[in-house]
């Protein structure tokens, strides 16, 4: 085997297993599953702005967007076709607006 494709594919499985570890950074919770068919969208709906505190806050309001998304055309009648999962991110600060003093603010010192 080449050498350089060697240490790309052992760069590509240490990211793999990287990207793994940091998955199971946040729990996720199940709103909705249909199961693993080719033809199943899965929805996944991530929070902004709820602390560690809040975060059953956040799960009740992800099921109430649930029950909402899917009681409205055309998504009631294709319901079915859709997995929901909710990852229960920690964000640092309460609410999605705030004034970047938190070190991930995207927009830097202009929001």
């Amino acid at each position: 085997m080449n050498k350089n494709l060697f240490i790309a594919l052992l760069v590509l499985c240490i990211s793999g297993l990287q990207l793994r570890a940091q998955s199971s950074l946040f729990k996720i919770d199940t709103l909705q599953y249909q199961g693993a068919d080719k033809h199943i969208v899965n929805l996944v709906i991530l929070g902004d702005g709820y602390t560690k505190a809040q975060l059953d806050d956040y799960a009740a309001d992800a099921k109430q967007f649930t029950n909402y998304f899917f009681s409205i055309e055309p998504f009631k009648q294709y319901s079915s076709f859709f997995n929901v999962f909710a990852i229960r991110t920690i964000s640092e600060e309460s609410g999605a607006v705030h004034d970047c003093k938190v070190g991930d603010c995207v927009h830097g010192e202009e929001c």
